[in-house]
């Protein structure tokens, strides 16, 4: 079975997403919480120095992109009704990394899928997909431990 562009787009991302997260944290860039372990994504941006004028020059449209155009919460309002909220945020790194958590919470738990396995608004979710791929990808590239544990072999 073929996969469209769509599911394409997630499953390259989610690989890239969950090896970067598995290489923060054998790279030492990790954090307790409540006593599991978690990827420490401030550690690590504090330590490479990759800053949003260094993105913006190498991944310009996709930081753009991302902020101008962030991911969705999904809330619950009354009588467990879920819906759809703008997210905020500044123009700082923090707020770029926390989109790019975003879009992978929003796909992995957040019901981007309509009735019958079609995906919410595809086109704005291949955007979302295309460009936090494109950041995280350029950020990965700034330590050499986290580099060598995400490895550079075919990412799709």
């Amino acid at each position: 079975m073929e996969m469209d562009q769509i599911d394409r787009l997630a499953f390259r991302f989610f690989k890239l997403f969950a090896r970067f997260e598995y290489a923060l944290k054998a790279a030492g860039y990790v954090k307790a919480r409540h006593g599991c372990a978690e990827a420490d994504w401030g550690a690590f941006q504090g330590v490479t120095n990759v800053t949003l004028i260094d993105l913006r020059c190498q991944r310009g449209e996709s930081v753009t992109y991302l902020l101008e155009n962030p991911p969705k919460h999904q809330r619950c309002g009354e009588n467990r009704t879920l819906f759809w909220e703008a997210a905020g945020g500044g123009e700082d790194m923090d707020s770029l990394l926390n989109h790019i958590k975003r879009v992978r919470n929003n796909l992995f738990h957040g019901g981007k899928h309509a009735g019958g396995g079609e995906w919410d608004d595809s086109p704005r979710t291949c955007l979302l997909l295309e460009h936090a791929f494109n950041v995280l990808d350029y950020i990965r590239r700034h330590d050499q431990r986290v580099r060598d544990l995400v490895g550079d072999e075919r990412l799709d």
